[in-house]
C-alpha cells in the first residue's frame, strides 16, 4: 500500500507493442469501474463518532479540498486526495477503509503518508490482501482519513460503497457441462444399439467456388521468381540419412527458426517419430547444436554439427537398465531443397509441353490423379448445418482418384493453411522489433510465422474411413491408399488481398519457405514498418487475418491447377484447430480448455459409419452444449448420460469432436501479442501513460502535447530516440505514449518534454527536459508550473 504525489505517480500500466494508440488507453479501463465509482468525488459526512472525536483532537491548518476516485477494479482501488497547506506543516495522514459497521477491515493495510514538502494532489491506492481467499465478495461503505502532528488526530469520513472481488482461479474450476440431444440423437437408446438415420443432408453454407478453378486441356508452365534458390540463411529443412540401409536415425527435422529438432528412428512399415524436442545451439560454436530426447528406456544426446546443406549427427544413446551398454554413433545428412516462393506468374502464351497420349493402364500401378474427383460429402446425413467444410475435417473433402482405377489409389489436398499453435509450445509466430537509427523514433518490425494444413494421423484415419464408406456403394472402385496430391513445381504462395493490397508489402520484402511436399509446415516472414504494425496486429488478433492463397500446379495432365486459401489469424477457431475427445475417456476425465481464451462450447458431434445392408452410411449426432463458457485453463465435467455409450465404439464411431466459439477477450489477446512480442534480448513492450487531472476544467487550455526520449525507444537499446508525441485534449483519461522496450529488472528510465497551448494561441514549453522513471504520469497544475517558468494559471 502507498501513496505519492500525483505529478509522480507511480502505476503500471502494461500495453502491448502493436495496438492502436486510441486501443491502448483503453486495455487498463477493461477491468476498471468495477463499482461505478471511476472519476466521481466521494462525499464527506457529518459523522456524529467522528465530530466528537474531533472536538479534543488537535486543530490543524489547511483542509481537504476533494477526494476523487481514479481507478476502481476488483482488487483495487486509487484515490487522488487534494488539500491546501498540509505540506506546509509536520503532519501525517492515515487511510484506513471501514465496514458498514465502521470497523476496520484486516484485507486491506492501512495508508501511512508524510506530508511534509508533498504537492497537492496526492495518490492513495488500497489493494486487496493476495492471500484473501478465492471468490471473496466484500464491500468497503467508508474511507476514514485522519491527518495531524499528534496521536488524537482529526478523522474525515467519506462515504464509499466501494465492491471488492477474486475470481476463483481458473486452474481450479471445475464447470459442469450437460450434452442436450439434438434430432435424431434424441432416439438413440441406451438399452438398444439402433442406429437412427437423420432424414436430411447437413445444408452447407459455405463451399468452394469450383468455378473459379482452372480447366486445363494442357498443363501451364508455372515460374516463381528464385524457384530453385536454396534458402541459406536458415537450418530449418528436412535432412535425410545419406545412409538409405541405416538402422538407426533416417530423418531429422529442424523447425522454428532452428529452435526445435525432431528425430525419426528405423521402423517398420513407417518410420518411428520420436517427437520434437529444444534445439540448442553449443557455446562458442556457430554451427553446432545439441538435442536431448529422454523416454523410459533411454536417453539420447545428438550433437548436430551442420555445414551449409550438409549435417554430421553424432549420436550417444544411454540406456537406464545397467545390462545394456552405451551405444554410439555419427551419421551423415544431406538437407532437402527447400525454395523461396514467389507469387506465382502462370503464362497461358508462353511454350507449354506438348499434349502425349498416355499408354492405357496395366495392372494396379498408379498412373496419377485423374481430374474426376468425388465427394465425401454427398453421402452424409446429419441433423446439423456444418457453416464450413473444416468444421468437419481439415482434408479437403473432394478426393481425386488415380487414372487407373484398378489401382486402388486416392488423392487428397488440405483445405487450407493457418497459422501452426499447439498446447505445448503455442504459437509459432513471433514479431521482432529490429534495430533503429538516431533519425528514425522507432525500428522496423520482423514478423515471421509458420503455417500448417493441420492434417494429423487422425484426419487422415478419417478420411480413410469416408473413402472405404463411399467405395462399398461403388463398386467401380477399390481402396489400397491415400496419398497427399503430388505437385509438379514448388508451389507459389501470394498475399495480395492481404500483405500487399492491404500494407504495401512489396513481394520482395517477404519470404516464404515452401516444402516439395504440401502436407508439410511453411515459413513465412516479412517485415512491416511502426506506421503499419498497430493496424496489422489489430487484424491479426481480432479481425479476419491476413489473407492469400497457395496456388499449386498437380502432378496430372488433367487435374487443374487448385487454389487453397492461406489465412494468418491468433483467435480463431482455424488456428487453434479441432478438439477431438477420445472415446470414454473424456466421460471420466475433466476435458481442459489449454488455450489462452476463453471458449464458449456449442456442439458435440459424433461421426459414425453404419452399415446397412450393402451400403454405408456416414452419420453425424450431435449434442447441444448450450454456449457455456469455460475460462483458459478451466476444466470441464461432461454429463454424458444422454450420449448411450455404446456410440463410442470403435467399429461405429470414427470421430467425436467439440464445436466452439472464441469468446471476445482484450486481457487475453494483450498477453499473447506479449508472449510473441520481443525487443531488446528479454525485454516487454511496454508504454508510457498521461493523465490529466482538473487541467481543463481550471484553465484555458487547448491541448498539452508530450514528447519523450529514451535509450528504450530504440528496440536494441543503443540509440537515444525521440518518441512520436502524445496530445493530451481532456482530464480523467488515459493517453499512451511509446513503445518503450524495457529489458526484465530494469527500470525504465525517460526524459519528457512539455508544449502547452492555450485557447488564444498562446504556446508555452517546458523550460527543460526532465527525467522520470514511472510509466504513469498524473499531470496537474503544479506539475505544468513546477516544469513550465512561462506558464500561470491566469493567463
Amino acid at each position: 500500500m502507498n501513496a505519492t504525489t500525483l505529478n509522480s505517480f507511480s502505476g503500471k500500466f502494461l500495453l502491448y507493442g502493436l495496438f492502436t494508440v486510441v486501443f491502448l488507453s483503453t486495455l487498463e479501463m477493461s477491468a476498471q469501474n468495477f463499482s461505478g465509482l471511476e472519476n466521481k468525488q466521494l462525499n464527506k459526512l457529518d459523522d456524529i463518532g467522528a465530530v466528537g472525536v474531533s472536538l479534543f483532537a488537535e486543530r490543524i491548518k489547511g483542509k481537504i479540498e476533494s477526494v476523487i476516485v481514479t481507478y476502481d477494479s476488483e482488487r483495487k482501488l486509487k484515490l487522488a486526495l487534494e488539500f491546501t497547506e498540509f505540506s506546509e506543516h509536520n503532519y501525517t495522514l492515515i487511510a484506513e477503509l471501514k465496514n458498514a459497521q465502521k470497523l476496520r477491515q484486516a484485507e486491506f493495510q492501512q495508508i501511512k503518508v508524510d506530508l511534509n514538502g508533498k504537492q497537492s494532489p496526492i495518490e492513495l491506492e488500497f489493494n486487496l490482501d493476495e492471500n484473501t481467499p478465492e471468490g471473496t465478495e466484500l464491500t468497503s461503505a467508508f474511507l476514514e482519513i485522519r491527518i495531524g502532528s499528534k496521536s488524537l488526530k482529526p478523522i474525515f469520513l467519506y462515504n464509499l460503497n466501494k465492491n471488492w472481488k477474486t475470481e476463483i482461479n481458473a486452474e481450479n474450476l471445475i464447470v459442469p457441462v450437460s450434452l442436450e440431444p439434438i434430432g435424431s440423437a434424441a432416439n438413440l437408446k441406451a438399452t438398444s444399439q439402433k442406429i437412427i438415420i437423420p432424414k436430411r443432408k447437413p445444408n452447407l453454407k459455405y463451399s468452394i467456388d469450383k468455378s473459379k478453378l482452372v480447366t486445363l486441356k494442357q498443363p501451364l508452365l508455372m515460374t516463381t521468381t528464385s524457384s530453385t534458390s536454396t534458402v541459406s540463411n536458415t537450418i530449418d529443412g528436412t535432412w535425410i540419412n545419406d545412409n538409405k540401409n541405416t538402422k538407426g536415425i533416417t530423418k531429422v527435422i529442424i523447425s522454428n527458426k532452428g529452435k526445435n529438432v525432431q528425430v525419426y528412428g528405423k521402423c517398420s512399415p513407417k518410420d518411428c517419430d520420436w517427437g520434437r524436442k529444444r534445439l540448442v545451439p553449443k557455446r562458442n560454436s556457430a554451427n553446432t547444436y545439441w538435442g536431448i530426447f529422454d523416454t523410459s528406456i533411454a536417453k539420447s544426446t545428438f550433437m548436430f554439427t551442420i555445414n551449409t546443406n550438409k549435417m554430421e549427427a553424432r549420436h550417444v544413446r544411454d540406456y537406464k537398465s545397467p545390462s545394456r551398454p552405451t551405444k554410439r554413433s555419427v551419421e551423415k545428412f544431406t538437407k532437402l531443397n527447400l525454395f523461396i516462393a514467389r507469387p506465382m506468374v502462370v503464362s497461358t502464351t508462353g511454350t507449354t509441353s506438348p499434349s502425349t497420349s498416355q499408354p492405357e493402364p496395366e495392372g494396379t500401378t498408379p498412373q496419377g490423379p485423374d481430374n474426376t474427383p468425388i465427394s465425401l460429402w454427398d453421402d452424409l446425413v446429419a441433423d446439423h448445418d456444418f457453416e464450413f467444410p473444416y468444421e468437419i475435417t481439415n482434408v479437403r473433402m473432394d478426393i481425386y482418384p488415380d487414372k487407373n482405377p484398378a489401382s486402388g489409389t486416392f488423392y487428397y489436398l488440405p483445405s487450407a493453411y493457418h497459422l501452426r499453435w499447439n498446447t505445448d509450445e503455442g504459437y509459432d509466430f513471433s514479431m521482432l522489433y529490429g534495430t533503429a537509427d538516431s533519425s528514425s523514433s522507432s525500428g522496423n518490425v520482423r514478423m515471421t510465422g509458420t503455417l500448417t494444413p493441420g492434417i494429423s494421423s487422425k484426419e487422415i484415419a478419417l478420411i480413410k474411413s469416408l473413402l472405404e464408406s463411399y467405395i462399398e456403394g461403388n463398386p467401380n472402385y477399390s481402396f489400397t491408399e491415400l496419398k497427399i496430391m503430388p505437385i509438379n513445381t514448388v508451389p507459389a504462395i501470394s498475399l495480395s488481398s492481404g500483405l500487399e493490397g492491404q500494407y504495401n508489402i512489396s513481394s520482395d520484402q517477404i519470404n516464404v519457405t515452401v516444402s516439395s511436399s504440401i502436407r508439410e509446415p511453411i515459413d513465412i516472414s516479412w517485415m512491416t514498418s511502426n506506421t503499419d504494425k498497430d493496424d496489422m496486429q489489430t487484424v491479426l488478433s481480432a479481425g479476419d487475418g491476413i489473407k492469400g492463397s497457395m496456388t499449386l500446379t498437380p502432378a496430372s495432365e488433367t487435374v487443374p491447377e487448385q487454389l487453397i486459401p492461406v489465412r494468418i489469424t491468433l483467435a480463431d477457431s482455424r488456428t487453434l484447430g479441432k478438439f477431438i475427445l477420445e472415446p470414454n475417456k473424456w466421460r471420466n476425465e475433466n476435458w481442459v480448455n489449454n488455450t489462452p481464451f476463453p471458449l464458449r462450447l456449442k456442439k458435440v458431434h459424433a461421426l459414425i459409419i453404419e452399415k446397412q445392408g450393402t451400403n454405408t452410411i456416414p452419420i453425424i449426432y450431435t449434442w447441444d452444449l448450450n454456449n457455456v463458457e469455460i475460462p483458459s485453463k478451466a476444466k470441464v465435467q461432461f454429463d454424458a448420460s444422454k450420449m448411450p455409450k455404446w456410440v463410442e465404439t470403435q467399429s461405429k464411431t470414427k470421430q467425436i469432436w467439440l464445436d466452439y466459439a472464441i469468446v471476445d477477450c482484450t486481457e487475453c489477446v494483450n498477453k499473447t501479442i506479449d508472449e510473441l512480442t520481443d525487443g531488446t534480448s528479454g525485454s516487454k513492450v511496454k508504454h508510457i501513460s498521461f493523465e490529466s487531472f482538473q487541467l481543463f476544467s481550471d484553465t484555458d487550455i487547448a491541448f498539452l502535447q508530450v514528447k519523450a526520449r529514451s535509450k528504450y525507444i530504440d528496440p536494441k537499446g543503443t540509440n537515444i530516440l525521440e518518441s512520436e508525441p502524445v496530445r493530451i485534449t481532456e482530464d480523467n483519461k488515459s493517453f499512451a505514449l511509446g513503445p518503450l522496450y524495457i529489458p526484465e529488472g530494469e527500470t525504465p528510465q525517460f526524459e519528457y518534454f512539455f508544449t502547452l497551448v492555450m485557447n488564444d494561441g498562446t504556446t508555452h514549453q517546458s523550460d527543460n527536459w526532465l527525467s522520470h522513471e514511472e510509466l504513469f504520469m498524473f499531470i496537474g497544475i503544479a506539475k505544468l508550473k513546477e516544469n513550465i517558468s512561462s506558464f500561470n494559471t491566469e493567463d
